[in-house]
């Protein structure tokens, strides 16, 4: 005598049950996407801010106007620091 069980519920259940841990995966996922993409956006504009102000001192210590092109060095330092901004501070 066979015992085969032809009731496919405790598939359905193990599958709704994968189905539903995947979409909260994906959701999760996709959260995260969406609280980071600003913060990567943020970045970026702190980037070219802090490269545009770099620029600025570059032009003020060439036209001689020490302290603007520090105060410009510096500020790029606070948004973005790297060792060539402490660079061109130090030789103000």
């Amino acid at each position: 005598m066979s015992t085969k069980n032809n009731d496919s519920s405790g598939e359905t259940i193990a599958q709704s049950g994968r189905c539903q841990a995947m979409r909260r995966g994906i959701s999760t996922v996709l959260s995260l996407v969406c609280l980071i993409a600003p913060a990567i956006a943020a970045a970026d504009n702190n980037k070219a801010l802090a490269r545009t102000l770099f620029e600025t001192g570059v032009e003020e210590f060439s036209a001689q106007r020490y302290e603007s092109a520090l105060a410009a060095f510096e500020e790029s330092y606070h948004i973005r620091p790297t060792p060539s901004l402490l660079y061109n501070i130090g030789k103000i």
